[in-house]
């Protein structure tokens, strides 16, 4: 009935940002309403929530920037997206519920995936964008800038593709394996 899709917590490094709420909430998701909302978990009061402009969205995400970042699916019936433009990476400011395109949905930033796909936000103020298209399975690096720094299809044969159902970028200092030959 709700397609409860992702929960995120406000953690407390990012708390600050948002005066509104406080580190413990929940930002919610449920796709088959298009709405997300912010719950205080220990009273069940629900804090804040909109619904839409984004259509069958995942992933949201509390920003650094006292924005909530989302992956807009914006499902249209069809497998290309052509109704509605593809699908969208929208930022949302909870306080003035104003809502800003970041990538996707225009001529020269394709990307249509009706269900599922996810986004992860890079660098210290978010500006980078790692996406999953899930059903054209690719992945995507999009600069600050905006642009398109690198992706990858995950190739099955000539005309098909494998789902990806997600993606995570790490920090190159991740790993501390220090030599990656084989014996």
């Amino acid at each position: 009935l709700t397609h409860l899709n992702d929960i995120q917590e406000l953690d407390a490094s990012r708390a600050a940002s948002f005066p509104q709420f406080a580190a413990g909430d929940l930002l919610l998701s449920l796709r088959h309403q298009s709405m997300l909302l912010v719950v205080d978990p220990a009273t069940l009061r629900v804090k804040w929530y909109q619904v839409g402009p984004w259509i069958g969205q995942h992933s949201p995400l509390f920003m650094n920037t006292g924005k909530i970042s989302v992956f807009s699916n914006n499902d249209d019936g069809t497998m290309t997206g052509e109704k509605f433009g593809g699908s969208i990476i929208m930022e949302i400011d909870p306080q003035t519920r104003q809502v800003v395109r970041r990538y996707g949905g225009i001529a020269g930033e394709p990307m249509y995936t009706p269900s599922r796909g996810t986004h992860q936000r890079i660098g210290a103020r978010h500006e980078g964008i790692l996406i999953t298209e899930s059903r054209a399975g690719r992945v995507l690096e999009i600069g600050a800038d905006g642009k398109l720094v690198w992706e990858y299809i995950n190739r099955f044969d000539d005309a098909s593709v494998g789902i990806l159902t997600g993606a995570t970028r790490y920090p190159a200092d991740y790993f501390t394996v220090k030599d990656w030959t084989c014996p």
